[in-house]
């Protein structure tokens, strides 16, 4: 839906191990791009309080806008923020 207009969703898991986070991948049929960082660093950087955290980062890696818990599985709350933050 966005990827057209360059938008790229990440996911980033503080699971330990890898066996882990392929479980939960294959459990929910996730399909989106998802690094480990077990060492936690890109939470340090960002400030992630409680997981999941959901970040909208700009080209200059700056949060535009940062959501806590779980996000409803079909993104409406983040499609107007992005396409409005986009559009700018």
């Amino acid at each position: 839906m966005l990827a057209p207009s360059g938008v790229v969703v990440l996911g980033v898991s503080v699971d330990r191990k890898r066996e882990t986070l392929s479980r939960f991948h294959q459990a929910l049929s996730v399909v989106l791009q998802t690094s480990r960082d077990p060492e936690e660093n890109v939470s340090a950087l960002y400030g992630t309080a409680k997981f999941p955290e959901s970040y909208i980062i700009d080209h200059n890696g700056k949060v535009v806008r940062k959501y806590a818990g779980l996000p409803e599985r079909n993104g409406k709350r983040f499609r107007g923020p992005i396409r409005s933050w986009w559009a700018t």
